[in-house]
């Protein structure tokens, strides 16, 4: 194909070759053969000179991994709040709660943060984390916050008047200063009353090892109730056999058992010798044995 036909295809694409150096320059395109009559050519394509070049849109993938190293880089500030907050809070909450809530709030805080408007993306970041762990207790809290308002009015005005009148205060007067009659008073300690709550795996429901509710809610630094019992019981029948015995034999016995003094003391305060008292103790325990087999078989 010569010269011209190239020219004339370039041509009827819109594209003119212009001069020796086949400078290529935009042209209106002629009007296509099939085109119906009084059909207006295409406009050429003109750019404004100065005009920048249009920005490219990031891409969602770009932003994804710029969020997911933004959480990598200040994940340990989940772990420093939580631990901080944990603190504070009953046995019932799970620190791994608190973890996941923080996890949602720092991914938040990667998303939202602005330079502009903070430039301090680590205390923007724990501000968000916090509020997104406290957001998480009170979906975790039973009490509507009205009653824990009405609580904290009643402590207030405990507190209050106790530091007013020098000494405690009692329910009546609370009751008073809050403009509340008894009955309304005791009511709203009742609804706000701390109650212990149990999981299914603090139970062990569904798993191998099952436990009772007692010994689930049990505190394990508190006294037996039973062992309790069964030493006061003994305790009693202690001292009716003791009673049973001579006048010295009693105070020996009734000071080391019950009042915790040692053989030496109890000398002292009888005037006699260690030795001596370590002889009327041993006689009187062999007295006593006696007196409480028949008592207890009884």
């Amino acid at each position: 194909m010569d010269e011209r036909g190239k020219y004339a295809t370039a041509e009827g694409e819109g594209i003119r070759f212009a001069g020796s150096d086949h400078r290529i320059e935009a042209v209106d395109a002629p009007r296509s053969l099939s085109a119906p009559m009084g059909a207006l050519p295409s406009p050429a394509l003109e750019v404004p000179l100065g005009t920048p070049p249009r920005r490219a849109e990031p891409k969602a993938e770009d932003s994804y991994l710029r969020r997911n190293r933004v959480v990598e880089e200040y994940a340990h500030l989940i772990n420093r709040v939580a631990f901080k907050m944990i603190a504070r809070l009953p046995p019932n909450v799970e620190i791994d709660d608190l973890k996941s809530a923080g996890v949602i709030g720092l991914i938040d805080a990667a998303e939202k943060y602005d330079p502009e408007k903070s430039t301090n993306f680590r205390s923007y970041a724990e501000i968000r984390i916090r509020g997104a762990m406290v957001d998480e207790l009170r979906t975790l809290d039973w009490v509507p916050r009205s009653v824990r308002q009405r609580r904290a009015q009643i402590e207030l005005a405990g507190r209050t008047l106790s530091g007013r009148l020098g000494r405690p205060a009692t329910q009546v007067e609370v009751a008073e200063a809050l403009g509340l009659s008894l009955n309304d008073y005791r009511a709203s300690l009742e609804k706000a009353h701390p109650i212990s709550l149990v999981s299914y795996e603090d139970l062990g429901v569904g798993g191998r090892e099952q436990r009772g509710f007692l010994e689930s809610v049990a505190d394990p630094q508190a006294a037996d109730p039973e062992q309790a019992s069964t030493h006061s019981d003994r305790r009693d029948l202690l001292l009716k056999a003791i009673q049973q015995l001579g006048e010295r034999p009693r105070v020996v016995l009734s000071l080391y058992y019950f009042e915790d003094l040692n053989l030496k003391e109890i000398g002292q305060i009888l005037g006699v010798t260690e030795s001596r008292i370590s002889q009327i103790h041993s006689k009187s325990v062999r007295q006593l044995r006696p007196i409480l087999d028949a008592m207890m078989a009884d």
